[in-house]
């Protein structure tokens, strides 16, 4: 018979990376009763005659359940592959420089002097992520691709004007977000 309660380090080890990553949308205590879940079943579902260590099973198993916990979460989930592959975009490093120099930090566009806080990287991909689609994608090309407002124009389909006013208002709510 396989003791649980010797396990609970690995559901905290476990749970512990994906809830900095998830702290905005879920408490510590509820993704660790979900790691605690995926324990219970490696223990209900474990076969000693398989020549598995019991760990490396009770691992893979508490992955997946904390995996799942946010696989399932609406946030992640797109309605189809189109709509996923429109909207959404692998995680781009946000500490990276930019501009024409590239001697500017994505981090300092975004606050001011007024407002600088100690943000982490996370945090700001989050806020990144809660964008529109079209302030998303101004900010990705003016800052990460290194375009002109002109040529983001010409790929959006829209005035410079507009861009310059999508710009302004991503910024803005990037601001907002990160600081309240």
């Amino acid at each position: 018979m396989i003791n649980a309660e010797q396990y609970i380090p690995l559901v905290h080890k476990l749970t512990i990376p994906l809830y900095r990553r998830m702290k905005s949308r879920y408490s510590y205590d509820d993704m660790f009763q979900t790691g605690c879940l995926g324990l219970m079943r490696a223990v209900n579902k474990f076969d000693e005659s398989k020549n598995c260590k019991f760990i490396t099973y009770a691992y893979r198993s508490i992955q997946g359940t904390l995996l799942n916990l946010a696989r399932d979460d609406s946030w992640y989930v797109a309605n189809s592959c189109r709509e996923r592959l429109k909207n959404s975009y692998a995680p781009s490093p946000l500490d990276i420089l930019v501009g024409d120099n590239k001697d500017t930090f994505l981090v300092d566009l975004i606050s001011t002097q007024d407002d600088i806080q100690d943000f982490n990287i996370l945090d700001l991909r989050i806020a990144l992520d809660k964008l529109s689609y079209k302030y998303r994608k101004v900010v990705e090309l003016r800052y990460f691709n290194e375009l002109t407002q002109a040529k983001v124009a010409k790929i959006l389909g829209v005035k410079k004007v507009e861009v310059s006013k999508f710009e302004k208002q991503a910024l803005k709510l990037l601001r907002k977000e990160l600081t309240a």
